[in-house]
């Protein structure tokens, strides 16, 4: 006859858990604040061009500084990210206005 051999299985569960904040305070409010202050610059008069478009180069410089400094603290994968979504949208709505 053949043996039946019975093996113990456990399960166990496990929660994670990670805080938003710092998310939320490193990569959402700035960017809102970056984006609307580049729909503030269309209230500038269109005469002063100079003043408009160096507001305007310099925000999208530091979006996409933000952008790719975040892009590199994430962790690696094939697919686009969340992340990469919104900061993608961000600097459109940046030069679109």
């Amino acid at each position: 006859m053949h043996e039946i051999k019975r093996d113990r299985v456990s399960f166990s569960t496990s929660t994670m858990s990670r805080r938003l904040s710092q998310h939320f305070l490193e990569m959402y409010i700035p960017t809102i604040l970056f984006v609307s202050a580049s729909w503030i610059s269309f209230l500038i008069p269109p005469d002063v061009v100079p003043g408009r478009m160096t507001l305007l180069v310099t925000l999208l410089l530091v979006q996409i500084n933000l952008s790719l400094n975040k892009a590199k603290e994430a962790p690696r994968g094939t697919k686009i990210t969340a992340q990469s979504i919104w900061n993608l949208l961000c600097i459109t709505q940046e030069r679109t206005r």
